[in-house]
């Protein structure tokens, strides 16, 4: 699969699995990567060194796919 240039949707990106798939993506020329996320299990600090990288947002309204 080729993902250079793609946009992806982490969902439950700020879980210890979405958290380790996001800094894996990080690795690969992607455009960019949306946490999407309602932090009720995921931690902020799970993503401290992925939400550094300017292709990395968090959805703007949290997150449960539910």
């Amino acid at each position: 699969m080729d993902i250079k240039g793609k946009t992806i949707v982490v969902v439950g990106g700020a879980g210890l699995i979405g958290s380790h798939v996001s800094d894996l993506l990080l690795k690969h020329d992607v455009k960019e990567i949306i946490i999407y996320d309602n932090f009720i299990r995921g931690n902020i600090d799970n993503i401290s060194n992925s939400i550094n990288d300017p292709r990395v947002k968090i959805f703007d309204h949290g997150g449960d796919i539910l």
